[in-house]
C-alpha cells in the first residue's frame, strides 16, 4: 500500500599466426616456418609464465576478455573529415591526451577460460569498473524490419557491429596517508585538444551551408566563448578512441519513461504509463534498480504517474509533480505532489496542486523549494494552459502559492509543455519554451529579459523548427565555471522538428544546435548581457527526442531519437508516430571551435524512440533505457527489435573518455562529507595506473532526473581547487552560493583533462 502523508513508514602481445598456405614443394621454406612457430610460441610460454610470476593475470585469460573498442566510424559511403593537424582547441578542465589509445586488432586472441578470477563490476570497486557484455545480450540478432515501408532516399549508415570495453586493470596499491593540506597556486591549464573531426550529414539531411557560412548566423567565435576558456588556439591533438553501447542482462520491470538517480546511490527510480508487457508479469508502475547489485524493487504509487514532471529535493527525495488522469485501474494523479525516499516501499502522497498539469517541469529552487511551471490542465495538444505556475514548501506540503504567467509569453508559446528552466546564479530563471522564453524571478513572478527568438535556420530558412511536445528537443545548461566567479552560463538546445510535421510525417527532423552564452548582471553592468544571442550550429545527423547528457568534462553526449516524424501516439493507437530511428550516438565538444564541435560515435542496436531516457552514471557511463512504441520500427538499417511493444531492455554507453585508464585518478575518501556554501574540503586521491596520476580540476555533478527529452536536475559545477604538491590530495572550495549549486547531494568527480575519475558523493547543505 502507498503512504499518506505522515505516515511512517601487463597484457600478453596477441600470438601471430604464421599462414598456412606454404608451397608444398619448399620442405625447406616449410621448415623454416614451422622453426619460426614454434619459437614465437616458445617465447609466448615464457613470457606468459614471467607475467602470472609477477602476480599479474593477463587479459587474455581472463573468461570476459574482448579486445579493446577501437574507433567507430559511419558509412564508408559518408566521408568524415579528419581535424587539420593545427587546429586547436582549449577547456577549462586542461588537456585530453590518448596516450596509449586501444591497439586496432583485425581480429582477437583465443579467449581462454580461468575460473580463478573473480566477477567483473563496473560500481563494485575503484577500477575502470567495467561489466564485460555477457554472450547471451552483447550480439543481438538484427533484423530488417519492412514492416511500414517508407521511401528509399533515406539511407542512414550501415549497421557496425560494436565492439566490447576492454578489462579493467587491477588496481594499484593505496598510497600512504597524505600530509596536511598545502595550498597552492591553481595549476596553469595545459592545452587541450583540437576540434574533433567533423560529423558527416545523413542523407536525410539538405547540406546546408559549410561551418563558415553557419557560424555567421551568430556572433564570431570570440564572442561565444565561455568565460574561463583561455585561447581556442592551444593544444594537441585529439581524436576520440571509441565509444561503445553494451546491452545489460538485466532488464527494467517498467518501462522507463522517466528516470531519475537516487542520491548518494547507484540506485535509479523508474516510471511508466501502464504497459502490460512486464518481464515478470508483475502490474506496478514504478520501482527501482540498483546498478551494483542488479536487483530491482518494485514500489506502490498512490496515482498515476504518466506525464508527471520530477526532480530532486534538497533531503535526496525525488518530487513527483502531476501527470495522467484515471488510467488502467489507477486513480488520476494529474493534480498531485508525491514524493519518493529511498528505501521506501512506495511513494508517498502529499498535498493537491491548485491547477491539474500534464507534461509539467519541476525545478529544485536555491532556497529548497520548489518551482512547478508549465503543463495542461487537460491531457493531449489543445487542452486549457495554466494560466499560473506554483511554488511548492517541502517545510509546508499541504499548499502552494501561485503566480501568473506571462500572457503573452503563454499565447507565443500556444503549449507551455515541458519548459526547458533553469536556475542562473542571479538566482533568476532562464525559462524557454518551443521558440521563445525569458529570464524571469519566480519569487515576485516579474518577466525581466525577454531571450532573442530561435534564428531562421541555415539549412532551410523558410522551415520553423519548435522544441516542445511533439516537436520534441532537448536541452542542457553547460558547466559553470569559477574563473568568471559563475558570472556566465552557456545553455544549448538541440534537434526539434518541423512544426509542419503534424500534417506530414515524413519531414526530416532538426539537424541543429544552438547556443547562448548569458552573463549575469553585475556592478559593471548592471542588467543581463545576452552576448550577441543564439549561435546556430550543424549537428551529425537530425534528431527529434534525442536525450541530452553532459559528462563531468563538460562534453554533451547527444544519443536516441527519431530522424523523420513526432513524438507521440499514432492515430490508430499503441504504434509510433516517428521513422528512421536515430542508432548513432554524437560528441559535442564546447571547447571547441564554432563549426567543429560536433562528432559522431558508435550506434546502438535498440531503436530508443518515444519515451526513452538516459542519465549519467556514477562511474562516467550512461545508462540508457525506454521506449514505450517500439513495435513498430520503420529503418533500412539493422537493428535488435524488442520483444514486446515496449522496451525493457537496458544499456549502458562509455563514452570515450572513458577508456583513458593511463591518465584517470581513484578518489579515496572526502572530508567533510557534508558541506556549506564557500567552505573547503579534501579530496585524497590515487590513480588507477600509477600512484602519480595528475588532476587538473574538479567538479560537482547533480543527479539526473529526465523524462520526455528534458533532465530537471542537470548540472555541473566546476571548482576552485588547491594541490598539495606532498601527497595525493586536493583541496576544492564550494560554490559560495546556492543560486550556482542548489542545496542537494552532489557527485565529485576529479579530471585530467578530459579524463574523469568514477564519483563520491557529498552534500551541499544550507545554513552551516
Amino acid at each position: 500500500m502507498y503512504h499518506t502523508k505522515g505516515s511512517s513508514s601487463s597484457v600478453l602481445p596477441q600470438i601471430m599466426r604464421i599462414s598456412s598456405g606454404l608451397n608444398p614443394a619448399c620442405d625447406r621454406n616449410r621448415n623454416r616456418h614451422l622453426h619460426l612457430s614454434q619459437f614465437l610460441t616458445t617465447l609466448a610460454i615464457l613470457s606468459l609464465h614471467l607475467t602470472i610470476a609477477d602476480g599479474i593475470t593477463p587479459p587474455i585469460f581472463s573468461a570476459n576478455w574482448s579486445p579493446p573498442s577501437t574507433r567507430h566510424l559511419p558509412s564508408p559511403n559518408v566521408k568524415k573529415h579528419m581535424p587539420p593537424p593545427k587546429s586547436r582547441a582549449t577547456s577549462p578542465h586542461g588537456t585530453y591526451q590518448a596516450r596509449h589509445p586501444p591497439p586496432h586488432r583485425t581480429s582477437p586472441p583465443t579467449m581462454v577460460k580461468d575460473n580463478n578470477l573473480p566477477p567483473s563490476n563496473m560500481y563494485a570497486s575503484p577500477s575502470p569498473h567495467n561489466v564485460p557484455p555477457s554472450p547471451h545480450h552483447s550480439s543481438p540478432s538484427p533484423k530488417q524490419n519492412h514492416h511500414m515501408p517508407r521511401p528509399k532516399h533515406k539511407l542512414p549508415p550501415p549497421h557496425i557491429t560494436p565492439t566490447p570495453p576492454p578489462v579493467p586493470f587491477p588496481s594499484p596499491p593505496s598510497p600512504p596517508l597524505p600530509s596536511p593540506p598545502f595550498p597552492s597556486p591553481p595549476q596553469p591549464r595545459p592545452p587541450t585538444p583540437s576540434p574533433p573531426a567533423e560529423s558527416p550529414t545523413p542523407q536525410t539531411a539538405s547540406a546546408g551551408p559549410p561551418p563558415s557560412q553557419t557560424a555567421s548566423n551568430g556572433p564570431p567565435p570570440s564572442q561565444t566563448a565561455s568565460a574561463g576558456q583561455i585561447n581556442t588556439t592551444a593544444a594537441v591533438d585529439y581524436v576520440p578512441e571509441g565509444s561503445l553501447f553494451e546491452i545489460l542482462p538485466q532488464k527494467s520491470e517498467v518501462v522507463a519513461v522517466h528516470l531519475v538517480h537516487l542520491p548518494g546511490t547507484d540506485s535509479y527510480f523508474y516510471m511508466e504509463r501502464p504497459s502490460g508487457y512486464h518481464p515478470d508479469g508483475s502490474h506496478n508502475i514504478a520501482g527501482s534498480f540498483d546498478l551494483v547489485t542488479r536487483v530491482w524493487t518494485h514500489l506502490d504509487s498512490p496515482d498515476s504517474l504518466f506525464c508527471a514532471g520530477h526532480t530532486l529535493l534538497s533531503n535526496g527525495s525525488v518530487v513527483i509533480v502531476g501527470g495522467h488522469i484515471a488510467n488502467a485501474g489507477w486513480p488520476a494523479g494529474i493534480q498531485h505532489i508525491r514524493t519518493y525516499t529511498p528505501g521506501e516501499s512506495s511513494l508517498t502522497l502529499m498535498t493537491t496542486m491548485r491547477y491539474p498539469r500534464w507534461y509539467a517541469t519541476a525545478t529544485l529552487l536555491p532556497d529548497q523549494q520548489v518551482l512547478i511551471m508549465g503543463g495542461t490542465q487537460g491531457v493531449g495538444a489543445g487542452t486549457a494552459n495554466n494560466p499560473y505556475y506554483e511554488i511548492w514548501d517541502p517545510q509546508n506540503p499541504d499548499t502552494t502559492v501561485e503566480f501568473p504567467v506571462n500572457p503573452t509569453y503563454l499565447t507565443d508559446v500556444k503549449q507551455n509543455y515541458y519548459p526547458f528552466n533553469y536556475v542562473l546564479p542571479s538566482g533568476d530563471i532562464f525559462n524557454y519554451c518551443s521558440r521563445i522564453g525569458w529570464i524571469m524571478d519566480p519569487m515576485t513572478g516579474t518577466y525581466k529579459v525577454p531571450l532573442p527568438g530561435r534564428p531562421l535556420s541555415a539549412v532551410s530558412p523558410s522551415t520553423v523548427y519548435v522544441t516542445q511536445y511533439p516537436y520534441t528537443g532537448t536541452s542542457v545548461m553547460l558547466p559553470l565555471l569559477p574563473e568568471n566567479n559563475y558570472s556566465t552560463v552557456d545553455i544549448m538546445i538541440m534537434g526539434g522538428q518541423n512544426v509542419l510535421a503534424n500534417s506530414n510525417l515524413n519531414l526530416t527532423a532538426c539537424s541543429e544546435s544552438l547556443r547562448i552564452s548569458i552573463t549575469m548582471p553585475g556592478v559593471k553592468k548592471p542588467s543581463y548581457d545576452l552576448n550577441g544571442g543564439w549561435v546556430q550550429e550543424f549537428m551529425g545527423s537530425p534528431r527529434v527526442m534525442p536525450d541530452s547528457i553532459l559528462l563531468p568534462n563538460g562534453v554533451v553526449i547527444l544519443m536516441s531519437g527519431t530522424m523523420e516524424g513526432l513524438a507521440g501516439d499514432s492515430v490508430s493507437g499503441g504504434g509510433s508516430k516517428a521513422y528512421y530511428p536515430n542508432f548513432f550516438a554524437e560528441m559535442y565538444d564546447p571547447y571547441a571551435q564554432v563549426g567543429q564541435r560536433w562528432t559522431t560515435l558508435s550506434r546502438s542496436q535498440i531503436p530508443r524512440q518515444y519515451h526513452s531516457t538516459a542519465l549519467l552514471t556514477t562511474n562516467g557511463t550512461i545508462l540508457v533505457a525506454g521506449c514505450d512504441r517500439c513495435a513498430q520500427v520503420s529503418t533500412n538499417m539493422t537493428y535488435s527489435p524488442a520483444p514486446v511493444k515496449a522496451e525493457y531492455r537496458q544499456e549502458i554507453f562509455y563514452p570515450p573518455f572513458w577508456y583513458d585508464f593511463q591518465n584517470k585518478a581513484v578518489i579515496q575518501g572526502i572530508f567533510p562529507q557534508i558541506v556549506g556554501y564557500g567552505e573547503q574540503f579534501t579530496v585524497k586521491f590515487t590513480g588507477l595506473m600509477t600512484p602519480n596520476v595528475q588532476v587538473t580540476s574538479a567538479v560537482l555533478v547533480a543527479p539526473g532526473s529526465v523524462t520526455h527529452c528534458f533532465n530537471t536536475n542537470q548540472r555541473v559545477i566546476k571548482l576552485e581547487m588547491y594541490v598539495d604538491p606532498y601527497s595525493n590530495t586536493v583541496t576544492l572550495t564550494t560554490p559560495p552560493s546556492p543560486n550556482i549549486a542548489p542545496p542537494q547531494a552532489y557527485m565529485v568527480f576529479l579530471l585530467n583533462g578530459y579524463t574523469y575519475s568514477k564519483a563520491e558523493w557529498i552534500t551541499l547543505m544550507l545554513g552551516l
